[in-house]
């Protein structure tokens, strides 16, 4: 009787991993991964400022993406919400709001940077996806953004271009370090 049954189950795992069901990544995985480029209060933000132009935020664990996208259909043509946007930010303090618009800058700039490495390594795939679909979403949606903490901060305003290149600088050495450990994990713990 046991034997039996084990025999089904058997069967069962067999058939679900040969058609590759979404069911048999379910019980099996028991890790989904997570985004933790957010902090709880910035998912706070994130979720209320999103919906005010109505837009939702995602992750891509196969990207390791966080992203942006529109509610309506069409990725060309973005509303532009900016009283909306504006009356959601009302109870946010200036630094709260720059601190914010530099972390949807450097999600830019990972994005921009994972685009870049698709590209140079031929997934044309993944470099499309980015480039259609996850890039022009969030530029509009972290511009706006970045708008908001100008009129909030004018002095923010000589030092935006500044901080900007900062940023870009330690996401590219931290990208290049990343990189770096792959290649030494792969070469020398073999």
């Amino acid at each position: 009787m046991i034997g039996m049954k084990f025999r089904i189950a058997m069967l069962v795992l067999t058939c679900l991993f040969l058609t590759r069901c979404a069911a048999y990544y379910n019980i099996v995985s028991f890790t989904n991964r997570k985004s933790t480029f957010y902090t709880e209060q910035e998912k706070k933000l994130l979720e209320k400022t999103v919906r005010s132009i109505e837009f939702d935020s995602g992750y891509d664990p196969a990207l390791d993406l966080d992203y942006v996208y529109p509610l309506t259909p069409g990725y060309s043509e973005f509303k532009a919400g900016d009283k909306e946007l504006a009356r959601s930010l009302e109870d946010s303090d200036g630094e709260t709001l720059i601190g914010y618009s530099e972390k949807l800058y450097r999600l830019k700039t990972i994005t921009k940077n994972k685009m870049e490495k698709y590209r140079s390594n031929g997934d044309l795939k993944n470099y499309t996806f980015i480039s259609k679909y996850l890039l022009p979403p969030l530029n509009h949606y972290s511009e706006a953004v970045e708008k908001q903490a100008l009129k909030r901060d004018r002095k923010y305003q000589n030092e935006v271009d500044s901080r900007k290149s900062r940023i870009e600088k330690k996401e590219k050495y931290e990208m290049d370090k990343k990189e770096f450990e792959e290649i030494w994990k792969n070469d020398y713990n073999s």
